[in-house]
């Protein structure tokens, strides 16, 4: 008798054993499913969101420039002071919509932009063409979501995945 027991628990634990391991096998199947779904998702989206701003651009018919990151600008008005350089600091008065023609933030309402190339909370889209412009530049910046506030927003008036059109002019760089 002990010896059917020692058996019939033997076979239980291979069971057990490789029921376990085909779960494991079922949750990296599913985890990499997921990943893989996410991923084209994400670029739909992206794909989405390229479609809308060239509509944008099109309808606008705004000569930009587009940067390997994906940002657009023109910058229209060009002045004659210093350039930017990394951890310059910046004042600019500025407005930013959403694709939808919404306005979301100003300088006149909301205060002069004072930031720190670099070390500052400003979108990376932003930056990247702050770098690019000089005291007296105005432009127009269309920033996708991935290079503003991404899917979450800014917690405050920019929604979850928004692409952000800033007009801005750079009044001191210090």
């Amino acid at each position: 008798m002990n010896r059917y027991i020692v058996i019939f628990f033997t076979v239980l634990y291979f069971l057990v054993s490789c029921l376990d391991k085909n779960s494991e096998n079922k949750q990296t199947i599913s985890a990499t499913a997921t990943k893989d779904q996410l991923i084209a998702l994400n670029k739909a989206h992206v794909a989405e969101e390229n479609d809308q701003i060239e509509s944008l651009l099109l309808r606008y018919k705004w000569p930009v420039t587009t940067t390997e990151t994906g940002v657009r600008h023109w910058i229209h008005e060009n002045g004659d002071g210093k350039e930017i350089m990394p951890d310059d600091e910046i004042i600019c008065s500025y407005r930013v919509r959403l694709i939808t023609g919404d306005e979301v933030y100003n300088s006149e309402r909301d205060g002069l932009l004072l930031c720190k190339v670099g070390k500052s909370e400003i979108p990376t889209g932003l930056e990247e063409v702050l770098l690019l412009m000089r005291a007296g530049d105005a432009a127009k910046v269309v920033i996708p979501s991935y290079l503003a506030y991404g899917i979450a927003g800014d917690g405050d008036r920019i929604p979850p995945a928004s692409t952000l059109i800033y007009e801005i002019k750079i009044l001191e760089v210090k």
